[in-house]
């Protein structure tokens, strides 16, 4: 059943839709990938996650995901535009904002809203 959250409908709500590119499983009992993505928000600006709903296209292999937040840095070669097979982390991306695992339909965090 679809996640019902009703703070995804209000009108100051924005939403940022992050997509994984299709990627080749490889023949491994667990592959972990990255990818980094500009979400090009305005910094003087105060912005709050307040839930989330993952789309799964096969899910076979997908077992769990996991978002982290990322500090900027002169060094620019944490910046993944394309899946890159990592160990479930990246030194530059340390805060973790949200983990989805199987079962369940996202989650609405009201008390962020």
């Amino acid at each position: 059943s679809e996640l019902q959250c009703d703070a995804f409908n209000d009108e100051n709500v924005r939403e940022i839709e992050l997509l994984f590119l299709e990627t080749r499983v490889p023949a491994e009992e667990t592959t972990y990938w990255c990818m980094t993505y500009d979400l090009d928000l305005d910094p003087d600006q105060e912005y709050h996650l307040i839930g989330y709903r993952p789309d799964i296209v096969n899910k076979n292999v997908v077992h769990h995901i996991v978002v982290f937040g990322c500090e900027e840095s002169e060094d620019a070669s944490w910046k993944l535009s394309s899946p890159t097979e990592c160990g479930m982390t990246m030194a530059s991306c340390r805060e973790l904002l949200l983990v989805w695992t199987v079962g369940l339909n996202g989650e609405c965090f009201p008390d962020s809203y």
